[in-house]
């Protein structure tokens, strides 16, 4: 037994952490292959997915696919751990990296059928490829998430455009500000999901419909992905997605009361709504704003909003004052109109902002809290709140770089092109590890 089971560790820490194949009717598959990490994003799977974007466009490909190993997680967000052990340029190239293939992968839409197949964990640099592609399917016990503030950085990969276009009310502020979780549910209530697989038709919201439902989920997930990949065209997988029905976007108050935990829609949105959390002072006040909130929820009997608020303040606790602080500020910049320029724009802001605060010593302290030395503690934060951070000249002057960042650039680069610079960052962290060793 002991052989064996040395046998399979080596054959997990050598498999490669991207998987590509093109299915015989043309659907090109990359597959995310790092599931007991949660298939956490890498510099080389960052690299390695641009040049499977690159494939797509110029071979002609019939759609493209994005799955993942396992049934924990489509992906649980960026290698943070690698990223906090990156010297301050690397880590900011990565995030440029990072950050361009969320574009191109969202202008590959426009020539391309790009489906999202997730199972598990959506979370940070995941929803971020989630939310790029045009098909968004998640199975019923799917999550959605975007907890960077309590890594002492800004909700990114474009999520201050699509959780503000897809959610109202102040919800989308809530989920950034937060880390609030989506169920299934709540990402096709809200539209941040087309399709659920594997749901009960039963629980669907009304006008709702969902892809090949079973007893199993995995069963569901394996049905949904076969009627995929055996598409030959783009028009028959674009015919079999349609034939299966979309998600429908539900009342946006349901979206809403779905997001918060089911408690009421019309507190989360008074209390995150973006006319009135606007500033640093409305930020500031928010936390007893909040205490308000559950007293009175408590004094009227609906414990289930009390936990809620209480909740929610306890979650504002543990993040970063300065990123809270930045992240409102990425999420009342104003957006086009247009789509692509839209995240573009957002994409823009979230790299300045970004590119900056993952280079304090708050990231590497929220590392160490959530996956570090010190998993499980509360992070020590260079502000005490989010006012002695407004004070601070230094985010002061990251909100004026914030604001004033120009979108970012969409720079359709030739696979050779791709490969060539894929293989000089690979050199740079090579170089990197001997320096840190």
């Amino acid at each position: 037994t002991a052989p064996m089971l040395l046998l399979s560790l080596h054959a997990c820490a050598t498999a490669p952490p991207l998987l590509t194949r093109r299915h015989p009717g043309g659907v090109l598959e990359v597959r995310l292959n790092r599931p007991s990490k949660l298939n956490a994003l890498s510099s080389e799977m960052v690299d390695g997915l641009r040049e499977a974007v690159v494939a797509a466009r110029e071979e002609g490909a019939s759609g493209l696919l994005l799955t993942a190993s396992g049934d924990r997680a489509f992906c649980a967000g960026g290698d943070i751990r690698q990223v906090a052990a990156m010297p301050p340029q690397q880590r900011r190239d990565f995030l440029r990296r990072e950050y361009s293939l969320m574009i191109e992968l969202f202008a590959l839409r426009d020539s391309v059928p790009v489906v999202a197949l997730a199972d598990g964990l959506i979370f940070g640099a995941g929803a971020g490829l989630f939310m790029a592609a045009e098909t968004r399917i998640a199975s019923a016990p799917s999550s959605l998430a975007m907890p960077e503030c309590a890594l002492g950085i800004v909700p990114d990969v474009g999520a201050t455009d699509y959780l503000r276009s897809c959610l109202e009310g102040g919800i989308g502020q809530w989920a950034s500000l937060t880390g609030g979780r989506f169920s299934s549910d709540a990402m096709a209530a809200g539209g941040l999901c087309t399709h659920v697989c594997g749901a009960d038709e039963t629980e669907r919201q009304p006008g709702q419909r969902s892809l090949p439902s079973t007893s199993d989920a995995a069963e569901a997930v394996q049905a949904t992905y076969s009627s995929l990949v055996d598409c030959s065209s783009a028009a028959e997988l674009r015919d079999t997605i349609d034939s299966c029905g979309a998600a429908a976007t539900a009342p946006m108050a349901a979206a809403t009361r779905a997001a918060a935990g089911g408690y009421e829609a019309a507190a989360a949105s008074l209390v995150f709504a973006r006319e009135t959390l606007d500033s640093a002072s409305a930020l500031q006040r928010l936390p007893a704003r909040l205490c308000d909130a559950a007293e009175a929820a408590e004094a009227k009997g609906d414990l289930g909003l009390a936990s809620w608020a209480r909740d929610t303040r306890a979650a504002l606790s543990r993040a970063s004052p300065a990123a809270l602080l930045v992240a409102l500020e990425c999420l009342q910049l104003p957006l086009p109109e247009e789509p692509l320029a839209r995240r573009a724009a957002a994409l823009g802001a979230e790299l300045a902002a970004n590119q900056a605060l993952g280079c304090r010593d708050e990231f590497a302290e929220g590392v160490a809290c959530a996956v570090g030395e010190r998993k499980g503690q509360p992070p020590r934060w260079e502000h005490a709140s989010v006012e002695e951070a407004e004070g601070d000249p230094a985010v002061q002057r990251l909100l004026d770089a914030v604001r004033r960042a120009p979108p970012l650039d969409l720079e359709l680069e030739s696979a050779d092109e791709r490969r060539s610079a894929a293989g000089r960052s690979l050199e740079q962290i090579d170089r990197a590890k001997g320096k840190l060793l």
